[in-house]
């Protein structure tokens, strides 16, 4: 008997609910849990919040399935950006492996998550050894002070490069980032921290101010220029 595409989608999706339900292995951190009946969401939050990244894709791999936006919103609304640069989903802390592909993941798939990006000014993501790139932070266009300060694996910017209401910026120590093209229209900065970042030409490795030398929009473009002329 031939299986047509919308039954074998409604099969997959009755196999991904009956994983929900019949899922038993908890996280310790979801003891909370174990007296009542966990939601989809709950469900899915404890993959997510999983260190292993096997189980996160397959939490993803489950909202994909089941096509349900409304559980895509409620779990995207309980994600919290910390002063102190801890990022959370229903106060589980979100692990730096698997931060980024979370990150980008809401972003792309949640109109309330962007609505929530767009609101945060000031934001902090510290000791990050797994984020190579920060894609999920263009939407977040009112950002004004940005301190991504030892993200030893970020290679590139390019997904802040329309965020020229920054004034703050701090990338010390990011010390893969290749390449800062992507702050050329940086205008508004008044404080640049490129220190540590060995993997840029070792003129761009320095902090820059506004002072009564210049912007430090004027003394970037110019050291990044002369580091381009210097290039072999």
């Amino acid at each position: 008997m031939k299986i047509t595409k919308s039954k074998l989608k409604q099969i997959i999706k009755e196999e991904v609910v009956k994983l929900l339900i019949e899922q038993e292995e908890y996280d310790d951190d979801y003891e909370e849990y174990e007296e009542e009946e966990r939601t989809p969401a709950q469900k899915i939050i404890s993959l997510l919040t999983s260190n292993d990244p096997d189980y996160v894709n397959q939490g993803l791999t489950i909202l994909d399935v089941l096509e349900d936006q409304q559980l895509i919103n409620t779990i995207a609304s309980y994600i919290v950006f910390s002063s102190d640069g801890r990022i959370t989903i229903r106060s589980f802390k979100i692990p730096d492996e698997t931060l980024e592909m979370i990150l980008n993941y809401f972003a792309e798939k949640s109109d309330g998550f962007k609505n929530m990006l767009a609101q945060i000014e000031n934001l902090a993501i510290y000791h990050n050894n797994f984020i190579t790139n920060v894609d999920f932070l263009r939407f977040c266009t009112n950002l004004t002070s940005l301190d991504l300060y030892d993200c030893r694996s970020l290679q590139n910017v390019n997904g802040i490069q329309g965020l020229t209401n920054l004034t703050w910026l701090g990338l010390c120590l990011c010390t893969s980032l290749q390449n800062v093209d992507a702050l050329q229209g940086f205008t508004n900065l008044t404080h640049l921290d490129l220190i540590g970042c060995y993997s840029l030409p070792p003129e761009l490795q320095q902090w820059f101010t506004t002072d009564n030398r210049g912007t430090v929009h004027e003394k970037f473009m110019k050291v990044l220029n002369e580091s381009k002329g210097s290039q072999p």
